[in-house]
């Protein structure tokens, strides 16, 4: 049984610890919020494939195209483009420009390039080795209808302490997307154990950042979308174990819109059996 994560609120003036269903109450909402952000996953409505010709796109004005010097834009003032490039730290403009603006995302990944009319952003980026433009509107239907995700009920016996092995060396990988095409190079840095009502399946752990990894699998509850993501916390790895609370399984940005480019899991992280906790399929 699901239910919509509308939280209610707790007494503000108790003083108690927390309970673990209270902490996940608040990282629900937290999560929630962050999805709901003005040009959040939520917005997405298009991913266009530059190339070196520049080219007009629905939803954008003027002519796009990428070379080995970045992404480029050439408008007119009429267009009403507004320049910026966040991962640069360049706000977006006030008012709109004329010429040829361009960003380099070979080594940021993605930027908002631009704002257009009717408030919507332009991201460019590079995934896959190719250069991208996304469309983020919010008036975009999933963003509008936004109440929360639809999640399982909080349950502690999905809080579980598993056997994980760390290599001594990452093992580089290649997995696919979401999209048909692209690909993703993922660091393999250790396996864990998941145990669950006598099962139990062998999978790998993915991250090259201290502190923490990340478990995407696949599992076989009907409720649940393609796969899904868990942040796993390693301060446990000198013992020889970490502890995977599987409520806090969530969806990948592929799971709300058609347009993302989320790796996939390594191969053989499938999970055998449902994993009914965590968010839930949206559409």
């Amino acid at each position: 049984m699901t239910t919509s994560t509308s939280p209610a609120p707790g007494d503000a003036g108790s003083t108690a610890t927390p309970s673990p269903r209270d902490l996940w109450v608040a990282w629900r909402a937290e999560r929630d919020a962050g999805l709901a952000e003005h040009h959040g996953w939520l917005t997405l409505t298009a991913l266009h494939q530059l190339t070196d010709v520049p080219t007009s796109y629905d939803q954008l004005p003027g002519r796009w195209w990428a070379d080995r010097h970045g992404i480029h834009v050439e408008v007119t003032v009429a267009d009403g483009l507004r320049a910026g490039d966040t991962s640069a730290g360049r706000a977006v403009e006030d008012e709109p420009f004329e010429g040829v603006h361009s960003v380099d995302v070979s080594t940021a990944g993605s930027t908002i390039a631009a704002i257009v009319p009717g408030d919507v952003a332009v991201e460019a980026g590079i995934r896959s080795g190719r250069p991208i433009l996304r469309v983020r509107d919010p008036r975009a239907p999933m963003a509008t209808g936004f109440t929360g995700v639809p999640t399982f009920d909080y349950d502690p016996s999905w809080v579980l302490e598993a056997p994980v092995r760390w290599y001594a060396q990452p093992e580089p990988a290649v997995v696919g997307a979401a999209q048909p095409g692209f690909s993703h190079e993922v660091t393999v840095t250790g396996e864990v154990d998941l145990v669950r009502d006598g099962q139990s399946v062998t999978l790998r752990l993915v991250g090259d950042a201290p502190g923490s990894a990340s478990l995407l699998f696949t599992d076989t509850s009907e409720e649940t979308p393609a796969w899904r993501s868990l942040t796993v916390d390693t301060a446990g790895e000198t013992e020889g174990t970490v502890v995977l609370d599987l409520n806090r399984a969530y969806d990948m940005p592929c799971a709300f819109s058609d347009f993302g480019t989320c790796p996939q899991p390594v191969e053989g992280n499938d999970v055998p059996f449902a994993v009914n906790a965590g968010e839930c399929r949206v559409r």
